[in-house]
């Protein structure tokens, strides 16, 4: 927990030395400065490994940083206050994770979506979970004669659609689908690929700039399914090499890092 200074730098004698609360760091600036975190002109910060007591801050005049965003999903309090806000729930179970035992049991979770606040536990609802839904029969001559499966991640007690599942279906593409769900796993449901050399898009993207190659298609990159299915696809091809490549995207955040991160080899391709 960080706690900035506004009257002067952070030296000996100018913070409290609670016992069993470790200073983590400590970090002044080379002047007085505005900190968004504090509100206010600050000259450093001092972290601690766990939260002062008011009365401890206000003695020294200190300012914890403020994490509090009413906007967004989660919560956590004790006793009448509210200690911090998460976007998401893997945020708030790796936030409670890092508490001692001791400070869990006082802490209160709440999901404003759900309306649902639990004490002294993690928030359960976090796990991803991949489920199926009614098969339906698919006669066309694109796909053969098969029944299909609808395939959904689950995440925050919110449903994505993957992809749909084929059956009878060839073996590599059964292993390929598992290989794409232990993607998702890893990178909590943030996005996985369906084919192209790298799991990592900004791994391809970085490739990209090191061989100067341009999109065939710069204009039909992304194709926006966020209403109907919860993603975004990321996917093309090359004029310098065949390496086409296809990223199913559930985060927000990874797209526009994504859009931002190919302007500039749009832009080189449209100069030549």
């Amino acid at each position: 927990m960080k706690y900035y200074s506004t009257q002067r730098p952070v030296a000996p004698g100018t913070f409290p030395k609670p016992d069993g609360n470790k200073v983590v760091q400590i970090v002044n600036f080379d002047e007085r400065q505005y900190c968004e975190e504090a509100g206010r002109g600050c000259w450093g910060y001092i972290e601690y490994e766990k939260p002062l007591t008011e009365k401890q801050a206000a003695d020294y005049e200190l300012v914890r940083e403020q994490l509090l965003d009413f906007k967004q999903r989660y919560m956590v309090g004790a006793g009448t206050s509210i200690l911090r806000t998460f976007a998401t729930a893997a945020e708030l179970n790796e936030w409670f994770d890092a508490q001692i035992v001791e400070d869990r049991h006082f802490c209160r979770l709440y999901d404003r979506v759900r309306m649902v606040h639990i004490l002294g536990c993690r928030y359960m609802w976090l796990k991803i979970e991949f489920i199926e839904k009614e098969r339906y029969y698919d006669d066309s001559a694109f796909t053969g004669q098969c029944w299909m499966y609808p395939t959904f991640m689950v995440k925050d007690g919110i449903e994505y659609f993957m992809w749909n599942r084929r059956e009878p279906d060839d073996s590599w593409k059964i292993k390929e689908r598992e290989g794409q769900k232990a993607e998702l796993l890893a990178n909590k449901g943030s996005h996985f690929h369906f084919h192209g050399i790298y799991a990592d898009p900004f791994e391809m993207l970085a490739e990209i700039e090191r061989r100067g190659h341009t999109f065939t298609e710069p204009d039909n990159l992304f194709v926006d399914c966020r209403e109907t299915g919860g993603f975004v696809d990321f996917h093309g091809n090359r004029n310098e090499a065949s390496a086409a490549f296809h990223y199913r995207i559930y985060d927000n955040a990874l797209v526009e890092r994504i859009r931002t991160a190919v302007a500039p080899i749009i832009e080189r391709g449209r100069k030549r």
